[in-house]
């Protein structure tokens, strides 16, 4: 079962909450002929996950759905051209990406809203995690500013992010902390609403933190408390990582019935890009299993396909969705959607 976005677009992500009778789907770049954004959305219905409902503009094209403050499009405005220099890369070391720039050249090309995972918080309300970046004119030169949030409502064209009194978007977590925004999607105890990062990267291998909070108190950054190895607590630099030197990360993580346990699933380039991740564990914390994974050939992904996740709103048993992203051409591509079967 393949899902195919409309021919003048290409964009990836594609994390899924459900509200109500519906379910958000949110997408992190997105190229359109007018110009990139780095966020939009759309809607579907559970019974029918490929039949999405998007926001659009007058001329037809989909909307930003993390929206950018004003200080932040001015920032985006002030770095559409960078340096000729930025893009000379022959003799450069891969840690000095811009070395044939004069020193304190600026080499940013934009801001990036790139989303995470999320919790409904009433019947036709949400919760979303995002990733704020500063993104440079060299390959993966993505430079973290923090983790926020943002308000869903149901069926909203937009998202309304979390902001203070100045106008500022409010950050839960910071430039120096792991980025803690993919989470416990679906899970049995609502009560609670668990988060992962990957740190300590060494090229394709990473370690992984857990911090957990109440439902009702994501904006609370003193509410957050992460796992130490034997036990919860609120000091960050305490963490310690549920699983070391993996490939790619743990991914998205759901509550499977058929299994009785957690369930994550995770595909990128560091997996192999067809290579679809899976692993278990009875506490969100772990001990996680070893990896499982499925070969997603069969269903048109190749070696460059990357972003895989679990869509536990339409089927958390033997039955699962996921997803991927494939390029076709240049930037441009598509995300496929198929079913596992857990045997």
């Amino acid at each position: 079962m393949l899902w195919t976005e409309a021919p003048s677009f290409g964009r990836d992500g594609g994390h899924t909450l459900r509200i109500g009778d519906q379910v958000l789907w949110i997408f992190g770049d997105t190229f359109t002929p007018s110009g990139l954004l780095s966020s939009t959305a759309a809607w579907s219905r559970l019974s029918d996950p490929q039949n999405l409902i998007e926001s659009i503009d007058g001329t037809g094209l989909p909307l930003q759905f993390l929206p950018y403050t004003s200080v932040e499009i001015e920032f985006n405005n002030d770095h559409v051209d960078v340096p000729d220099c930025c893009s000379l890369r022959a003799g450069c070391a891969a840690d000095q990406p811009y070395c044939n720039c004069p020193a304190n050249t600026d080499c940013a090309e934009r801001i990036a809203l790139w989303p995470g995972d999320g919790v409904a918080t009433g019947d036709d309300s949400g919760r979303v995690y995002y990733e704020k970046f500063v993104i440079g004119a060299a390959p993966y030169d993505f430079r973290r500013v923090g983790v926020g949030l943002a308000d869903v409502q149901a069926g909203a064209r937009t998202a309304v992010r979390e902001l203070d009194s100045d106008g500022s978007p409010r950050l839960i977590f910071g430039a120096n902390d792991p980025g803690f925004a993919r989470g416990l999607a679906v899970q049995e105890d609502l009560r609670r609403f668990y988060l992962y990062a990957s740190v300590n990267r060494h090229q394709c291998a990473v370690d992984v933190l857990v911090g957990r909070v109440e439902a009702t108190a994501l904006t609370q950054r003193s509410s957050y408390e992460f796992w130490d190895g034997s036990g919860w607590q609120p000091a960050l630099d305490r963490a310690a990582p549920i699983l070391e030197q993996i490939p790619g990360g743990l991914g998205s993580v759901t509550w499977n019935t058929y299994l009785e346990r957690y369930l994550s699933g995770w595909s990128d380039l560091c997996t192999g890009g067809r290579t679809f991740v899976l692993r278990t564990a009875a506490r969100p914390e772990g001990p996680w299993s070893g990896p499982l994974t499925v070969d997603l050939g069969s269903v048109g992904a190749s070696r460059d396909a990357y972003y895989g996740l679990l869509h536990p709103e339409f089927g958390s048993g033997r039955s699962l969705l996921l997803s991927f992203f494939q390029p076709v051409e240049d930037v441009y591509g598509q995300i496929r959607v198929a079913r596992l079967r857990l045997d």
